[in-house]
């Protein structure tokens, strides 16, 4: 009797704990991460970057203590287009796949049922090759994060709030400069380090 009341206490726990994360299990959790790259469009190529120190994914190291950080970047990248460099990076089998992508389908107006099939070819790839994935957007969009919910997938939204349209942020209104990475980075630590990746 006392077992099957434990049983049923963990079950229940269990449920509380999932629903406290809005009822979302990241996939290939738990897992020490060791191993990072950055996937994704002209944000991961550090485009507005005054050097290879400032990009985005060199500020995020020291933030939550990984080295081991590359970044796969190519300006002007469609999701679509991504998926010719999709494979490359789930044969690395790194521990933590960021993908930054879907900026530029909005602005090539490409229809949402092609960029969503790709964003979940690609997040269903490097589930499958064991990464934890996060994904970051520009904006809010409940699209994505509707997908990232169901796919077990790190959401992190609105990255470049406050930064998009800033002078003192950007070069060109819309990719960061120096400090907007840093700003950038700082988001997406934290966002990892409240998924429990990383001790706060």
């Amino acid at each position: 009797m006392l077992n099957g009341l434990k049983k049923r206490y963990l079950v229940f726990a269990t449920c509380l704990f999932f629903c406290a994360c809005n009822g979302t299990k990241i996939k290939n959790t738990p897992k020490t991460i060791k191993t990072i790259c950055c996937f994704g469009d002209s944000l991961i190529a550090g485009v507005g970057a005054g050097s290879d120190e400032t990009k985005y994914h060199n500020q995020l190291k020291s933030l939550i203590g990984i080295t081991d950080i590359t970044a796969n970047g190519k300006s002007g990248d469609t999701t679509g287009q991504a998926l010719s460099r999709l494979n490359k990076i789930a044969e690395k089998k790194y521990d933590l796949v960021i993908v930054t992508l879907g900026g530029n389908d909005m602005l090539r107006q490409t229809d949402w049922k092609t960029t969503e099939k790709n964003i979940r070819k690609i997040f269903q790839t490097l589930i499958d090759s064991g990464s934890v994935v996060a994904y970051t957007s520009v904006v809010r969009n409940s699209q994505y994060e509707d997908i990232c919910k169901e796919m077990g997938v790190i959401y992190i939204h609105s990255i470049l709030k406050g930064i998009k349209f800033n002078d003192d942020l950007t070069i060109d209104k819309i990719h960061p400069n120096d400090d907007g990475y840093k700003i950038v980075a700082e988001r997406v630590a934290k966002s990892l380090k409240d998924a429990d990746l990383f001790d706060k």
